[in-house]
């Protein structure tokens, strides 16, 4: 099977989405780890608009960034940082709302900003691993390192821009919340301007790994003639 960006992703994204039910769920009584939570919180949302948003933003990018350029270690930290925010989430719920943290970790999937920021560190981590079986098969494919440069520039860009959007929808979220405004009337909001989001940066994504597809349909034409 060719080693491609976009199926390193998939992999990375059902281990991702795994790791946050299946520990979420875990009876988690630690009160300690859910007050440390709730201070961070507290003290991120009482924030205006853009503070808020130029505190949510870089942490994001920080975790996403050591997932990316950190051979095998990103890797291990991307486990690591997913393992960690569902632990937050499985404390909350026993703690604070005594029901199972996977109610809480499946309720964030109804906000958009969940589906734009998870994917990114899926992204990051998939690349990771990419840049690895890139250098490795480098000779072997005749491409050249200027290229490799080129790719990686481009898709840490790209999760840039994603966790951008993706701070900035969950910083308008919770000033929603904050102002007692209704789930439904949030989700009115907030849905329509991230579908155009979503569209952009998937045709970005596949604009950037165009060239996996260019050489899968060439190995495919290859195998075909013998």
């Amino acid at each position: 099977m060719k080693v491609t960006a976009g199926k390193l992703f998939i992999i990375f994204f059902v281990l991702e989405i795994a790791i946050y039910l299946g520990v979420s769920s875990i009876p988690y009584n630690n009160p300690g780890l859910y007050n440390a939570f709730k201070l961070e919180q507290s003290s991120i949302v009482s924030q205006p608009f853009i503070t808020m948003w130029l505190s949510i933003f870089p942490h994001n990018l920080l975790i996403a960034t050591i997932e990316f350029i950190v051979p095998v270690i990103g890797v291990i930290f991307f486990v690591y940082s997913i393992t960690e925010t569902s632990l937050v989430l499985a404390a909350e719920g026993t703690v604070h709302y005594h029901v199972s943290g996977l109610f809480l970790a499946i309720s964030l999937f109804l906000l958009p900003d969940t589906w734009l920021e998870i994917p990114s560190y899926a992204i990051a981590s998939a690349m990771n691993i990419y840049i690895i079986y890139y250098l490795i098969t480098l000779r072997k494919r005749n491409y050249s390192t200027k290229r490799l440069f080129t790719r990686l520039i481009e898709m840490y860009l790209f999760i840039v821009l994603e966790l951008a959007i993706a701070g900035a929808v969950e910083t308008w979220t919770i000033t929603m919340e904050l102002a007692n405004y209704p789930l439904n009337y949030i989700l009115e909001r907030v849905w329509p301007v991230s579908i155009p989001a979503f569209l952009l940066l998937i045709f970005l994504f596949r604009y950037i790994n165009r060239e996996d597809r260019k050489n899968n349909i060439r190995d495919m034409d290859y195998s075909n003639e013998y």
